[in-house]
């Protein structure tokens, strides 16, 4: 069963996807967060 190849393996994709949806949305978060912490007057 080869890892490359998105026919065999669909999920793959899907989890990378997944995985970089969950990085940004952490990485907005904590950009919001931190702004909010630190406000420009």
């Amino acid at each position: 069963m080869p890892l490359l190849g998105g026919t065999t393996s669909p999920a793959l994709p899907l989890l990378g996807l997944t995985a970089l949806a969950a990085g940004l949305t952490g990485a907005g978060l904590a950009f919001l967060r931190r702004r909010d912490l630190a406000p420009t007057a």
